[in-house]
This record gives C-alpha cells, structure tokens and sequence, in this order.
C-alpha cells in the first residue's frame, strides 16, 4: 500500500477484496497469503448434555407444579361438601325407612291398631328392616367408604359419616333386633330396656349429626349444605329407662 504525502492510506485496486467495487481480488492474510477463517470450535459433548438436562428439568418441573392441587375457593368447598352430605343421605336412606317402619310396626302392636290379617307378614318385614339397617346392604356399605375431603370442613363431613354408622348399623339395628322379641313378646324386660336405651342413642346420635352439620357449615364461610335424612323417631310408650 502507497501512501500519499498528506497520509492517507490509498486502497489497493487489483489484490484483496470480496469481488465487489474496487476490490476484486481473494481476501488476503496479514502476510500475503490466502486468509482462511479460524476453525469452529465445538462444545465438548458433556456440556451439550448439561444444557439439555437443565432443559428437560425445567420441564419435568413446571409439569409437577401444574399436577399439584390448587386451593379451592370456599364455594368450590362447598360445592364438594354438598356431595359428600347428599352420598351420606343416600346411603343412611334405606335404614332411616326401615327403621320407622319398626318402630311403626310397634306401635301399632301396642295400642291395637296393627291389622291382624297382616301379622303373619311382621317377622319378615322386620328382618328385612333389619338387614337394611346392616353392612349386608350394599347403601350402607358404601356409605363406609365415601371419600372426604381434606380441608377444615372435611373433619366434621368425616365425624359426620361416623355418626351416620353408629345410627343405622349399631342403634338403629339394636332399636330393631328388641322391636323382634317385643312383638312376640311384649313384657320382656330385657328387650324394654334395650329399646328406650337405643332410642336414647338415636335421639342423641341424631343432635350429634346436626352439630357435626352446622360446624361444616360455619368452616365454609356459611354455606348451607344439604340434610343428611335421619328422621325424628317416636318414643315408644312402652319403652322404659
């Protein structure tokens, strides 16, 4: 390259260039020769993998956070209370008609207005009554294994199926099982005592799940869940303390 008096740098016009203007000849190295491009310098393979491994665990992770459970509102609470409290009074139904049935039975056995052209029927009808007052009925089973859902609500719904069991298989059946022997015989002690103290445990078992209710209610903001069915009983007359 010449240089002019004043200093400024002439360009070359017939060596180096890209093929274009003034510049038609090859690229040329720093010392005349060819100028070539520096070669590509790969990754080592255990860096590649390290990027990809941080891209399939950023994956995985975004994936689990999306699988976790989200919280609910209080009326999807509620809203899944409700079916719980309906698979409760589903399941309770069966006993709560045959258990009043009993106790109908007996009370017309008691002031003489049971028909006497059905009597013959009265065994039958209660050992059906009672078997749907058992874990042999299939309602009251599934009862047994209804799913509730954890949240503060949810430990009164569990309370809540408890006391929906203890009065249709324990007091319920037991309130059946003297009904039984009274209509055959109606002065048996034993079978007297046993009826007023499960009718006691209805009454009681039927308070409880009224609390047990309204407590669920006031953990979800005051929603109004459904009844459960369990009936009012009529205290036998003849039942004694």
């Amino acid at each position: 390259m010449s240089v002019p008096p004043d200093g400024a740098p002439v360009a070359p016009t017939s060596a180096g260039g890209n093929g274009h203007g003034p510049f038609t000849g090859p690229f040329t190295g720093p010392f005349g020769g060819p100028f070539t491009r520096p070669p590509r310098r790969h990754r080592p393979w255990y860096r590649r993998w390290a990027i990809w491994a941080v891209i399939v665990a950023v994956i995985a992770g975004a994936t689990v956070v999306s699988d976790l459970p989200q919280p609910q509102s209080l009326r999807q609470q509620a809203t899944v209370a409700a079916g719980v409290v309906k698979e409760i009074a589903t399941g309770v139904h069966p006993c709560a008609y045959a258990v009043s049935q009993s106790f109908s039975i007996y009370r017309g056995y008691t002031d003489g207005t049971f028909p006497k052209a059905d009597r013959g029927l009265v065994p039958q009808y209660l050992s059906e009554d009672q078997q749907a007052c058992s874990f042999e009925n299939t309602a009251i089973f599934g009862m047994s294994t209804i799913t509730v859902p954890s949240s503060p609500a949810g430990v009164h719904l569990s309370a809540l199926v408890d006391t929906a069991l203890e009065w249709s298989t324990s007091d319920a059946n037991g309130a059946i099982v003297a009904i039984r022997t009274l209509v055959d015989h109606p002065t048996n002690p034993k079978a007297l005592k046993e009826l007023a103290s499960r009718e006691r445990s209805l009454a009681s078992d039927h308070s409880r799940a009224r609390r047990e209710l309204r407590a669920a209610e006031r953990d979800l903001g005051g929603a109004q869940l459904p009844g459960v069915g369990l009936p009012t009983l009529p205290v036998s007359s003849r039942a004694t303390s």
